[in-house]
Order: C-alpha cells, then sequence, then structure tokens
C-alpha cells in the first residue's frame, strides 16, 4: 500500500483522531488508484511529530461549489470555508478511516525526512505502522 506523510495543525490532527473529522480538504492528492496510508504529522504549533496514521480509502474530486453534504460534514467547515480555500479551482476529499493514535509521537527522522512536508509527501518504503 502506497504511504503518504499529511502536515496537518493540531487542532485538525485532534479532531481526526477523536473521528469527528473524516475527510481531509487539499488542493492536490496522491497519485494512486486505491486506498492509501496516512502518516499524520501534527505541526510544530503541536507536537512536532508524526501522531497517528490513518487510511485514505476514497478520494472525491470536487469542482467549483459543488461540495457534498459529505465532503462539509466530514471536513468539520462550512461550504464556505471550503470554497474560500478553494479559491474557484478543484479541491479533492480525502475520505480517512482506521484512525490510530501512537502511544509516542514518532520523529520524522523516523520516516526518512529532515522537515515536515509542505501539504503532504510520499514515503518510500515504509509498509509498518
Amino acid at each position: 500500500m502506497q504511504s503518504v506523510i499529511l502536515s496537518i495543525r493540531p487542532h485538525w490532527c485532534r479532531e481526526i483522531i477523536a473521528l469527528r473529522k473524516y475527510v481531509e480538504v487539499r488542493k492536490s492528492h496522491p497519485n494512486t488508484n486505491g486506498e492509501f496510508r496516512v502518516y499524520l504529522y501534527e505541526t510544530k504549533q503541536g507536537r512536532g511529530a508524526v501522531v497517528g496514521e490513518c487510511v485514505c480509502w476514497f478520494m472525491e474530486k470536487v469542482a467549483q461549489r459543488d461540495y457534498s453534504v459529505s465532503m462539509v460534514a466530514g471536513s468539520c467547515l462550512t461550504s464556505g470555508q471550503i470554497s474560500e480555500y478553494a479559491k474557484g479551482k478543484p479541491i479533492y476529499g480525502w475520505y480517512v478511516a482506521q484512525v490510530i493514535e501512537y502511544e509516542a509521537p514518532k520523529p520524522l527522522s523516523e520516516f526518512g525526512l529532515q522537515r515536515a512536508p509542505q501539504s503532504w509527501c510520499y514515503i518510500r518504503g515504509r509498509t509498518d505502522g
């Protein structure tokens, strides 16, 4: 299974781990044809480490303001907030499940990275959790 590491602000990390947020809205997506593992990097405003993982089981591409009810509800954002983020361009809803929070956060170096990705990046050769 392909793996990516996703930089997320602490508030949104907590919402994903608490299973209240199951759609992560992004302007891009991995080039994959199926499920992929997502490692959750909580940005330095929080712990500055990988705090858990999940599986993205579905990717929804949405063009200008045609946001599905599930995308709005699952992202914990309003249609207006999503529209403001998208700025008239297509966006992607990453639908996540099987969320696991690590007992101890893991450093980026454990994932072969020296610094956090701006949004997300591929992780090569990582198959464990």
